[in-house]
C-alpha cells in the first residue's frame, strides 16, 4: 500500500513539475516587462562664460536638434540663461518652440573655494 501511495506521489509530480516550471518562468517573464522604461536620450551642452556656444556645444545642439525633431516635449535643464541660449538653437535647428520646456539646473553644484567657474555649472541639458 505504502509503495503503490509513493508511485502515484512519484508519477504526480514528474506529470506536474513542467506546469509549475512552465507558470513560473511565465511570471518571470511578464515581471521583467512591468519594470522595463522606455530609453530617454539625451545630449550635454557646456556653454562658454561670456555665454555663447563654442562650435563643439554648436555640433550638440543640432546633432540633439536632429534626434529631437520628431520629440513630444524636449527638456532642458540648467540655468535659465544657458537654458534660453540652447533652446533658441533648438528652435533654430528645427526643433518646435511649444515642444520645448525650461526646467531648473538638475543640480546644483558648489562653488569652487578657487573663484574658479566650473564647466559643470554652465551645463544644459537636453532630454527627451
Amino acid at each position: 500500500m505504502h509503495t503503490l501511495r509513493n508511485r502515484a506521489l512519484l508519477i504526480g509530480g514528474i506529470l506536474l513539475a513542467p506546469l509549475s516550471m512552465a507558470s513560473s518562468m511565465a511570471s518571470a517573464q511578464s515581471t521583467e516587462v512591468a519594470y522595463a522604461s522606455p530609453a530617454k536620450s539625451g545630449f550635454v551642452v557646456f556653454v562658454d562664460r561670456d555665454i555663447e556656444l563654442s562650435s563643439t556645444a554648436g555640433n550638440v545642439v543640432r546633432q540633439a536638434a536632429n534626434a529631437a525633431r520628431s520629440a513630444r516635449t524636449v527638456y532642458l535643464a540648467g540655468r535659465a540663461d544657458y537654458a534660453e541660449l540652447v533652446k533658441k538653437e533648438l528652435i533654430r535647428d528645427g526643433v518646435p518652440a511649444g515642444a520645448i520646456v525650461v526646467q531648473g539646473p538638475a543640480s546644483t553644484l558648489p562653488k569652487a573655494a578657487d573663484g574658479l567657474a566650473d564647466p559643470a555649472n554652465r551645463r544644459v541639458e537636453i532630454s527627451f
